[in-house]
């Protein structure tokens, strides 16, 4: 994404919408392509769900939480224009070691993600600070 036209792009409207318009970005096709390929790679997703499962139907579980503490863990700005692909590949893969050792250790899985949520509060909370501390100086 750094190197490439688009991937840049998606990365100042993410910073900033009007500085990227005034920059010269085109900021409507560039969000329509990026919500084309994020659909995209969630129905990758979805077609991997379905054939690991064998159901068509949408199912609880935990990949929702799962999801969103990866791109927390992995170092990505919720609020935009900060973040990588490696980093939320890594924070996947720590947390899938997380989710293994627990059950491995025959801990109730509803204990496992109250303790992948506390991880996530961790790491925000982590982030938000650091964030203000380089504000302050």
């Amino acid at each position: 994404l750094r190197r490439s036209k688009l991937g840049l792009s998606i990365y100042a409207i993410g910073s900033s919408e009007l500085a990227a318009f005034r920059s010269g970005v085109p900021v409507a096709r560039t969000r329509i392509i990026a919500y084309a390929l994020s659909g995209l790679f969630a129905a990758f997703g979805g077609l991997a769900l379905t054939m690991s499962t064998g159901i068509g139907a949408p199912i609880p579980g935990p990949y929702l939480l799962a999801s969103v503490a990866a791109v927390v863990l992995g170092g990505v700005a919720l609020g935009g224009g900060k973040g990588g692909l490696l980093g939320p590949i890594v924070a996947v893969f720590v947390l899938r070691l997380v989710r293994t050792d627990l059950t491995l250790l025959a801990i109730d899985p509803n204990v496992t993600a109250i303790i992948e949520g506390l991880i996530m509060v961790a790491v925000v909370m982590f982030g938000a600070f650091i964030t203000m501390r380089s504000r302050q100086q």
